[in-house]
């Protein structure tokens, strides 16, 4: 939208629209070649965010496995540690 701004104030209804070889020309050209840079820049840095966004959702799913996997070791602690318990109370 700030490419429509930036053009509004060039057409004035009622008045003649000066022709395209005129120095506007030049102008709009510079005008659109400003708003194909803008738009890169925002390309680029929304595809900076994309590659922040999948590491940290890779870093994640790792510390989820990671939580997983020590979860599952002090189940089997807790087990063990049960049976010895019964183990001696047997005897």
């Amino acid at each position: 939208t700030g490419f429509v701004e930036t053009l509004k104030p060039q057409y004035i209804p009622g008045h003649a629209m000066m022709s395209p070889g005129a120095s506007s020309g030049s102008n709009i050209l510079e005008q659109l070649l400003e708003f194909k840079s803008r738009i890169m820049e925002s390309q680029t840095s929304l595809q900076r965010e994309v590659q922040r966004a999948k590491q940290e959702a890779r870093e994640a799913i790792e510390a989820r496995d990671t939580h997983a996997e020590e979860m599952a070791d002090l189940a089997e602690t807790v087990e063990m540690a049960t049976l010895d318990k019964e183990i001696v109370e047997e005897k």
